[in-house]
């Protein structure tokens, strides 16, 4: 079985670029979660361009990718992104910088967990029936 027939199987995404920030790999889940396949954007500028159209948040978010690779550190966190089809989406991506310059990033849609945690945040704080604030939260 060849390496990419083994990254096709993963059930994360996997995205893998080389020095050139030059996408080299996009396994099939990654391509669902996201909408773009490795045909769709070229590049990782291309990427955050349709990822964050805020251009403050693109710009702190790619600023941090780069100071982190440049760094060698792997790292992970959770952003929000928007997709191909421009849905809002909670994506978990653990980036790992490989040595021969390249970098691989797990990507994991998050989406599902983050809305039952904003849903039970929520309830904890609000009466379930009127949706008025309750005992919690005047307590806190």
């Amino acid at each position: 079985m060849g390496k990419l027939l083994i990254l096709d199987s993963l059930t994360v995404g996997v995205v893998i670029v080389n020095q050139n920030e030059e996408f080299t790999y996009v396994n099939d889940l990654a391509n669902k979660i996201t909408g773009y396949s490795i045909d769709d954007l070229k590049n990782i500028n291309q990427w955050f361009a349709e990822a964050y159209p805020d251009p403050d948040q693109r710009e702190k978010i790619k600023n941090n990718f780069r100071n982190q690779v440049k760094n060698k550190k792997s790292y992970n966190h959770i952003l929000k992104i928007f997709d191909k089809n421009n849905e809002e989406k909670y994506i978990e991506f653990r980036i790992k910088p490989l040595k021969n310059g390249h970098v691989m990033t797990n990507i994991i849609d998050v989406t599902e967990k983050k809305e039952r945690q904003k849903k039970i945040e929520y309830l904890s704080f609000h009466d379930e029936l009127t949706g008025l604030y309750n005992r919690h939260y005047l307590q806190e």
